[in-house]
Parts: structure tokens; sequence; C-alpha cells
């Protein structure tokens, strides 16, 4: 199997090598690559599939049938929500909300992402946003998942400007789902 997905990418046994983890730890180091491969894949597919053998990794990991997920892969997905890399941007925002949840990240790597928030702030601004971008399907997703986000850092102590504003521009956005995401953060708009 490991030898297949080295050759061909295969994304739903990318996702399950977390399972292969468990089952076969001493093939880890053949596991790592494969996963920083699909995270960094300009391939829609394989990188969620990527970001998906993460998440599942650390729910393994809670369950307590691995080892937790290693340093090399959550630095991995900072890296990408900090790049504000394509495509899996949004599914780097997801995981880091759960790592802050968890308190996994240092104070550098959350400057970072309040960093990477204020450039997503002006990047996904309505007013500057070109209809032809082919990110054009995701972009109320991922102002919804950035106001997520500047919620939890908030909530977790982080003070910033870029936060409140995330939060305060949420309250009139003219998209339903950036306002729901603060109604499902408990904040009143």
């Amino acid at each position: 199997m490991l030898k297949k997905i080295e050759d061909d990418v295969v994304p739903s046994v990318l996702s399950a090598l977390p399972e292969v983890a468990r089952l076969e730890p001493l093939q880890i180091d053949r596991i790592i690559p494969l996963i920083r491969r699909g995270l960094f894949s300009p391939d829609r597919e394989i990188s969620f599939a990527a970001f998906n053998a993460i998440y599942r990794w650390r729910k393994s990991f809670h369950d307590g049938v691995v080892k937790d997920c290693p340093v090399t892969l959550i630095n991995d997905v900072i890296s990408i929500a900090v790049t504000r890399r394509q495509p899996g941007l949004l599914h780097s925002l997801h995981l880091i909300d759960d790592f802050i949840a968890e308190s996994m990240l240092s104070d550098d790597d959350l400057a970072r992402i309040v960093d990477a928030l204020k450039a997503l702030q002006t990047e996904t601004a309505y007013e500057h946003w070109q209809i032809d971008d082919p990110q054009t399907n995701t972009v109320t997703l991922l102002r919804a998942r950035c106001v997520r986000l500047a919620y939890n850092l908030k909530a977790a102590g982080i003070k910033d400007p870029t936060l409140e504003a995330w939060i305060n521009e949420a309250k009139n956005d003219p998209m339903p789902e950036v306002r729901y995401e603060l109604d499902n953060m408990g904040e009143e708009c």
C-alpha cells in the first residue's frame, strides 16, 4: 500500500495513513513524507485527503490508539495558513482552530496566525475580490472560518485589533454564512 501511494497518490489511501501508522509504527518515516506531499499538493482532492489524515491522526491520538501527530505535520499546517497557500488554506484554518482549542500552539505560532488573519482580511474583502478568481466559490466559507478563528483566538486571551475587526465586520457581512458564524460562537449580531 505504501509503495502504491509513493508512486501514485490515491486520496483514499492518503486519508488512511494514520491507520497504517497505528498498525505499522515502524513505517512512520515513510508515512510522514507522504502526508506532507499531500498537504502541499495543488490537487484539491489530494490536499483534502492529507488534511483529513492529520485530523484522523489527532482523533486516533485522543482515542489513545496512536502517538500524537508529528510536530512536522502540525508546523506544515501552520505554514499553509501563514502563507495562505491554496487549495489547503480553508482546511488549515479548520485544523488550527482545533490546535488552539487544545492549547498546542506557541506564542510565536499564534502571532503568525494573527498576521495571516490580518492579510486575509484584505485579501478576502468583497470590494477588492475578483469575481473570476477560482476561489470565489469558497471566499465566504474562508471568511466565516476567519471569524471563528478570530473569536477563538480572542477567547484564548490573544489581544489584537485584527481579531476585533474580524468579529465586528462579521456582524454586517452581506453573506449569511459569515454572520451565522458569530451566532454559532455565541456573539450577538
